[in-house]
Parts: C-alpha cells; structure tokens; sequence
C-alpha cells in the first residue's frame, strides 16, 4: 500500500471527513451467522480516539474498500504533522460549490488550531503551536479572540483546554469573555472542562459570570453535575434563584427532578445563611 505522503490532500479530506460515516454504514458479522450490523466501533463525536490504529488489518487484509478506509483514517489520526497540515490546507476544499477560501498564511493556521481543538486532537494542536518555521507562522494559543478555547470548551476536549492554558506564550485566559468558555461548557454538560476552569489557578472565570447564564443553561439541559460544581464553587458561586428563578422554571418545565432537587436545596441553604447574617 502506498504511503500517506503520496496521497493528495482532496484525498485526504475526504479520508478524514467520510470514514467515519462510511465505517458506521458498513453491516458487520455480529457472530451469528445473520451478518446483521453490530455496534459502531467509531469514536463518539467531539472526542478524539485513535483506537483503531490497533487494530489495523494486516497488509494481506487490506483490499476492501472498508478496510483500506479505516487504514488511512487511523494513519492520518496518528501523525499530527500530516493532521495539522490537512486542517490548515483544508479550507481551501470547504468554499462551497465551486468556491475556494484563501486564507494568508497565518490565518490558515489559526483556522487549524481551531480544527484541531475542537475534535480534541492534541499532538496537532502542539505541532501548529510549534510550527516550524519552514511552515509558516505559528498561531497565538489565544488567537482570533480565544476562539480555540471557546471551541475546546464547547466540545468538551479538555486536554485542549489545559494545553492552551498551560502553553507559555500568548496563552488564552479561562475567564475570556467574561468566561464564555465556562457558560459553553456547561450548556453542553462537560463536567471536567467546568472543573478545570473553575479550578484554574489564574484567571479563573467567576461561577456565576453572565449573570448565573451557566447554571441557567446547565440546569435547562438537566446536567445534574455541572450544576452541582456550579451550585458548591467555593468563590462567587451563582444564586440557584438567579435570573428571576429561571434555572428553577427552566428544570421544573422539562422535568429534570435531580437537578430541580438540587437547586431547591440549595436555595434553602442560601435562604438559612441569609436569615443567620440578618439576625446578627
């Protein structure tokens, strides 16, 4: 079989954007004998998973359209010059019908990191951030206002997040936006992204920034943890009665009794502190 390097970068693209789908449209033996479909062995979406390139089929096995499919997409997951390459030069393939995008040099990079941090694939993220020079210039980990960390957030990638925080130079503050970072990941329930930027030993976004619009969002979807780690932030920790009680009415209308038994108590609690401060 060829090498990755031999292929265009249209194939490649392609590689990338369809194996995933062509993989899970594939009926497989589900070791009966009926050759009815088992379950999809591709990695769950926003995730980052390069599991199948232990178990690549041997050069012999090689000759389904299935197998060869899977080969290529488990090689180019593994080699993060060729992923970085591929997110940076692949704008030019996403125009649209018969448009192109170009992107200077720099910019198309930026773009890259923002590829790479959102599908949560860290050796690519390092690579654009340590670009050689002979690439082109490296992007800020804080470029185009934060937009890679806000991305990492929402997708819950949060070896992305800890990789643009921790990265020396022009790294992004966890409170960006007025921790936008922190609101997008609660709306979409990761739990460790909100811990670790809670957590965060500079800068840290404040629990109950835009107005306790984390708790609102969390509780609305009915992520029972992250509002747990909202509620019990030891520093500016949103009031469960914030925005006119909208996180109580937006739990109560869709019915999630965790998270509506969780507000309530812990509106009591506040209600018991504030009863205890005005009798003193």
């Amino acid at each position: 079989m060829a090498s990755i390097d031999d292929l265009p970068l249209a194939v490649l693209l392609d590689i990338l954007v369809r194996a995933g789908a062509w993989e899970e449209e594939q009926p497989t033996d589900s070791g009966d004998g009926s050759g009815r479909s088992g379950s999809s062995s591709s990695s769950s979406e926003g995730s980052f998973d390069t599991s199948t390139s232990s178990q690549l089929p041997t050069p012999a096995a090689r000759t389904s359209p299935l197998s060869v499919c899977r080969y290529w997409r488990a090689s180019l997951l593994d080699s993060p010059a060729h992923m970085a390459r591929l997110l940076a030069e692949g704008h030019s393939c996403a125009g649209g019908p018969g448009g192109h995008r170009e992107y200077p040099s720099g910019r198309k990079w930026e773009e890259a990191l923002i590829g790479a941090a959102t599908m949560g694939h860290v050796p690519a993220a390092l690579y654009i951030l340590s670009l050689p020079l002979s690439e082109g210039p490296a992007p800020r980990a804080n470029c185009q206002r934060s937009e890679a960390l806000v991305r990492a957030a929402g997708a819950g990638q949060d070896g992305i997040v800890r990789l643009l925080l921790e990265f020396p130079e022009d790294a992004p503050r966890a409170n960006c936006h007025d921790g936008q970072a922190l609101v997008v990941a609660a709306q979409a329930g990761h739990a460790s992204v909100v811990a670790t930027l809670l957590g965060w030993s500079v800068d840290a976004p404040r629990a109950d920034c835009w107005g306790g619009g984390a708790l609102v969002d969390a509780s609305e979807r009915g992520h029972v943890a992250v509002v747990r780690l909202l509620l019990e932030c030891p520093k500016h920790p949103p009031r469960p009665d914030c925005q006119n009680r909208r996180a109580i009415e937006r739990a109560r209308q869709r019915r999630h009794v965790a998270v509506l038994r969780l507000l309530l108590d812990h509106l009591e609690r506040t209600r018991d502190s504030e009863r205890l401060m005005w009798s003193d």
